[in-house]
Protein backbone atom coordinates (compact mmCIF):
# COMPACT_ATOMS: atom_id res chain seq x y z
CA UNK A 1 0.00 0.00 0.00
CA UNK A 2 2.89 2.35 0.73
CA UNK A 3 4.49 2.11 -2.57
CA UNK A 4 1.01 2.53 -4.30
CA UNK A 5 1.26 5.80 -2.59
CA UNK A 6 4.46 6.48 -3.20
CA UNK A 7 4.51 6.02 -6.87
CA UNK A 8 0.62 7.90 -7.39
CA UNK A 9 2.13 11.20 -5.34
CA UNK A 10 5.15 10.95 -7.80
CA UNK A 11 3.32 10.80 -10.48
CA UNK A 12 1.34 13.73 -9.74
CA UNK A 13 4.22 15.60 -8.92
CA UNK A 14 5.58 14.73 -12.36
CA UNK A 15 2.43 15.31 -14.13
CA UNK A 16 1.54 18.29 -12.43
CA UNK A 17 3.27 20.53 -11.24
CA UNK A 18 6.00 20.43 -13.84
CA UNK A 19 3.48 20.39 -16.60
CA UNK A 20 3.46 22.91 -18.85
CA UNK A 21 -0.36 24.05 -18.37
CA UNK A 22 0.39 24.53 -14.77
CA UNK A 23 3.34 26.51 -14.98
CA UNK A 24 1.20 28.58 -18.16
CA UNK A 25 -1.37 29.07 -15.14
CA UNK A 26 1.25 29.40 -12.64
CA UNK A 27 3.11 32.45 -14.59
CA UNK A 28 0.57 35.36 -14.47
CA UNK A 29 0.17 35.05 -10.78
CA UNK A 30 3.81 35.30 -10.03
CA UNK A 31 4.13 38.47 -12.01
CA UNK A 32 0.63 39.89 -10.54
CA UNK A 33 2.09 38.76 -6.68
CA UNK A 34 5.45 40.37 -7.45
CA UNK A 35 3.97 43.62 -9.28
CA UNK A 36 1.31 44.06 -6.47
CA UNK A 37 4.71 43.87 -3.65
CA UNK A 38 7.05 45.94 -5.50
CA UNK A 39 5.33 48.38 -7.00
CA UNK A 40 7.47 47.85 -10.23
CA UNK A 41 6.85 46.34 -13.99
CA UNK A 42 7.58 42.42 -13.87
CA UNK A 43 8.27 40.48 -16.53
CA UNK A 44 9.26 36.74 -16.54
CA UNK A 45 9.95 34.66 -19.95
CA UNK A 46 9.36 31.30 -18.78
CA UNK A 47 8.70 28.75 -15.64
CA UNK A 48 11.55 26.21 -15.57
CA UNK A 49 10.39 24.04 -13.33
CA UNK A 50 7.89 24.02 -10.01
CA UNK A 51 8.62 21.58 -7.13
CA UNK A 52 7.31 21.11 -3.52
CA UNK A 53 10.34 23.21 -2.17
CA UNK A 54 11.26 25.22 -5.05
CA UNK A 55 10.47 27.60 -8.41
CA UNK A 56 12.97 28.41 -11.15
CA UNK A 57 12.35 31.01 -13.85
CA UNK A 58 14.40 32.40 -16.73
CA UNK A 59 14.76 35.83 -17.88
CA UNK A 60 13.35 38.01 -15.17
CA UNK A 61 13.29 41.63 -15.41
CA UNK A 62 12.43 44.58 -13.11
CA UNK A 63 11.25 47.95 -14.82
CA UNK A 64 10.36 51.23 -13.45
CA UNK A 65 7.97 53.55 -15.42
CA UNK A 66 9.63 57.15 -15.42
CA UNK A 67 6.89 60.25 -15.27
CA UNK A 68 8.29 60.53 -19.39
CA UNK A 69 6.67 57.56 -19.79
CA UNK A 70 10.17 55.60 -20.70
CA UNK A 71 10.68 51.98 -19.07
CA UNK A 72 14.11 51.53 -16.65
CA UNK A 73 15.39 48.37 -15.71
CA UNK A 74 15.71 47.90 -12.23
CA UNK A 75 16.97 44.34 -12.30
CA UNK A 76 17.44 41.71 -14.94
CA UNK A 77 18.14 37.89 -14.37
CA UNK A 78 18.72 35.08 -16.64
CA UNK A 79 17.96 32.41 -13.86
CA UNK A 80 15.95 33.01 -10.71
CA UNK A 81 15.60 30.33 -7.84
CA UNK A 82 13.15 30.81 -5.71
CA UNK A 83 13.32 28.54 -2.42
CA UNK A 84 10.35 28.09 0.02
CA UNK A 85 9.31 26.08 2.92
CA UNK A 86 5.72 25.85 3.41
CA UNK A 87 5.28 26.00 7.32
CA UNK A 88 2.29 25.38 9.19
CA UNK A 89 1.91 26.01 13.13
CA UNK A 90 -0.35 24.33 15.57
CA UNK A 91 -1.94 27.67 16.53
CA UNK A 92 -3.31 28.09 12.77
CA UNK A 93 -4.53 24.24 12.74
CA UNK A 94 -6.37 24.56 16.14
CA UNK A 95 -7.77 27.94 15.06
CA UNK A 96 -8.58 26.52 11.59
CA UNK A 97 -6.67 29.80 9.89
CA UNK A 98 -5.27 27.56 7.82
CA UNK A 99 -4.11 30.26 4.77
CA UNK A 100 -3.01 33.56 7.18
CA UNK A 101 -0.04 34.18 8.18
CA UNK A 102 1.31 34.04 11.43
CA UNK A 103 3.19 37.28 12.79
CA UNK A 104 5.76 36.66 15.03
CA UNK A 105 4.73 38.50 18.53
CA UNK A 106 6.97 41.33 19.96
CA UNK A 107 8.15 40.82 22.93
CA UNK A 108 7.91 43.63 25.20
CA UNK A 109 10.90 44.68 27.45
Amino acid sequence: MVIVFIIILGSSYLFILNSQPFRDYLKPIIVKQLENNLGKSVHIEEIQSVSFNSLVFSNLIILENTIAGENITLLEAERVTINFRFTLSFHNLKTGNYLSRSLPCKRLT
